[in-house]
């Protein structure tokens, strides 16, 4: 995972990502933050959510983006009507596991 370092500023810098350093800055402007009336970690919690709905992050990737645990950011995700992307390849590997562990 990449961490971004949220920084609030009077003026917005984005750094370019260095793969190498393995992490991006992301300054926003304080006054953005103050308006939006979000906290550093709703703020993260917002993009993790907005990464996942657009299929740009897995469940896991973003939950860790929110800085929650898979089911903490499931129910964030339902609270808000959003569907977990779960596929057919998905639920057959989940039901192999399953079978395997001779739980069905």
């Amino acid at each position: 995972m990449i961490p971004i370092n949220f920084v609030a500023s009077e003026s917005v810098v984005l750094a370019p990502f260095k793969p190498e350093e393995n992490f991006m800055n992301v300054v926003i402007p304080g006054e953005i933050l103050l308006s939006a009336r979000l906290s550093e970690s709703e703020l993260k919690q917002e993009i993790a959510v907005m990464l996942f709905e657009k299929d740009k992050l897995t469940l896991g990737q973003s939950a860790r983006l929110a800085g929650m645990n898979r089911l903490q950011f499931q129910h964030l995700l339902a609270s808000r009507a959003i569907p977990v992307h779960y596929d057919i390849a998905q639920f057959e590997h989940d039901l192999a596991t399953l079978n395997k562990l001779e739980r069905i």
